[in-house]
């Protein structure tokens, strides 16, 4: 941003969106900024948990022009954070998982359902019979939610992982093979843009994530994306055969074919990092620019969580500069730390969400953004030490949980979460 006053206030509410920096709205499951800093909500009714796409103009007021008075409500069920992504034409994709499969809907720009994707706008897989296009949308499934953990407000790693195919406008997404539900068969799965299995992967439209030269006892894929050449990153863990309270992650990279890529780690899983604990709500970004990715998600050791963020070079080794090679686990004003997203800028910097507090009791949740350098050290130019933190009623015991964030066109960071008591809430900062 050019404003210099805004540049003072980095890391602050920006006070020209909605109510100091705040548009209040039902509770919000992802967000998408759009072009001329427009923003897309995807929002879940409280009972129903039907979903509802929300447009907000810059300033945050809804966008009339859109929909209903701003608004357009779709036939889809969900109680959890989902993914939103862009398509190519300016409209966008909804994904979420369900019991065996996943649901997958397309939007035009106007919001209206894109009926040359799969039934009507939807496309249902089912891992069993994933050919098959006239499934019914699943109807108003409740998720069931553990009042006491923040941890159920987001699905375990397996199912989240989610990108789109720039060259081609595909979807590809992390779900299971097709001898669902054996646990040790994760797999990557591509759509064309009609909805239909894209069988130049693999031959089937999916390619199973089974790494070789070790053994292992589970195997679980935690994030993938599509990179800008073409080929698909995925990020997995495994346990180890008679250690199963560790965590032990790796890379694998594959061509668009679905072959397993000879010139990354000659075509071997590359293991990251061995943990003595367990490691949870990894995800993955990639900087177009240079390929470096970074990894951010949280550690808990003896019931104790660290936000933890790793960045490697495109090979896969990690990265000297930031935190001299090794991963930053950090504990905001000391207390338990779980990112939920990170976002690497073009200028190396990383940005990071998630929840702050005792996750176990649940008491006092709020939802912090942190920014980092290149080096791995707070930057102090954010909010003068680095991060800020979001809680509803200050003072109060009432609980706010993350559900997502992205980085708008002009740099902004858009958060956006729920309290309790008094549903979801929209948040811009300054960056």
């Amino acid at each position: 941003m050019n404003d210099l006053n805004a540049i003072a206030n980095e890391g602050t509410l920006d006070p020209s969106f909605g109510s100091n920096g705040r548009v209040f709205i039902a509770r919000p499951t992802g967000v998408l900024p759009l072009p001329q800093g427009k923003v897309i909500v995807v929002t879940s009714e409280p009972e129903s948990f039907q979903l509802k796409t929300v447009r907000l103009n810059v300033d945050g007021t809804l966008d009339h022009k859109f929909g209903d008075e701003g608004v357009v409500e779709l036939p889809l069920y969900f109680d959890l954070a989902l993914r939103i992504l862009p398509a190519m034409d300016g409209g966008w994709f909804i994904t979420y998982p369900i019991e065996g499969g996943r649901v997958t809907s397309r939007q035009r720009p106007d919001g209206a359902l894109d009926e040359s994707f799969g039934v009507g706008g939807i496309r249902v897989v089912m891992y069993e019979s994933p050919e098959v296009l006239s499934v019914p949308v699943p109807a108003a499934v409740q998720v069931t939610r553990n009042q006491n953990s923040e941890e159920s407000t987001h699905m375990a790693g397996s199912e989240e992982g989610c990108a789109i195919d720039r060259l081609m406008g595909k979807i590809i997404f992390s779900g299971r093979g097709l001898d669902w539900p054996n646990p040790s068969a994760p797999a990557v799965w591509r759509l064309n843009p009609d909805g239909t299995l894209d069988k130049t992967l693999n031959g089937t439209g999916y390619v199973p994530i089974k790494p070789v030269g070790f053994e292992y006892e589970h195997n679980t894929l935690q994030d993938s994306t599509q990179l800008e050449c073409g080929k698909i990153l995925v990020l997995a863990e495994y346990d180890e055969r008679g250690d199963p309270g560790a965590s032990n992650l790796y890379l694998m990279r594959y061509n668009q074919d679905g072959s397993v890529d000879r010139d990354f780690n000659e075509g071997r899983a590359l293991i990251l990092r061995k943990f003595p604990y367990r490691v949870f709500g990894l995800r993955m970004t990639v900087r177009a620019s240079d390929g470096r990715i970074v990894i951010g998600g949280f550690y808990r050791e003896n019931r104790v969580d660290a936000g933890m963020i790793l960045v490697l070079n495109a090979s896969g080794s990690f990265n000297q500069i930031f935190n001299k090679g090794k991963p930053l686990l950090t504990n905001l004003n000391s207390e338990d730390t779980r990112w939920r997203r990170c976002q690497i800028q073009e200028d190396g910097a990383i940005v990071v969400s998630g929840t702050l507090g005792l996750d176990f009791n649940a008491i006092n949740l709020r939802v912090p953004i942190a920014r980092f350098l290149p080096d791995g050290t707070l930057d102090p130019m954010f909010n003068g030490k680095g991060w800020n933190f979001y809680k509803d009623e200050p003072g109060s015991l009432e609980n706010n949980h993350f559900s997502d964030m992205a980085i708008t066109q002009d740099g902004r960071v858009v958060v956006c979460g729920f309290s309790e008591a008094d549903g979801g809430w929209v948040l811009r900062y300054l960056a």
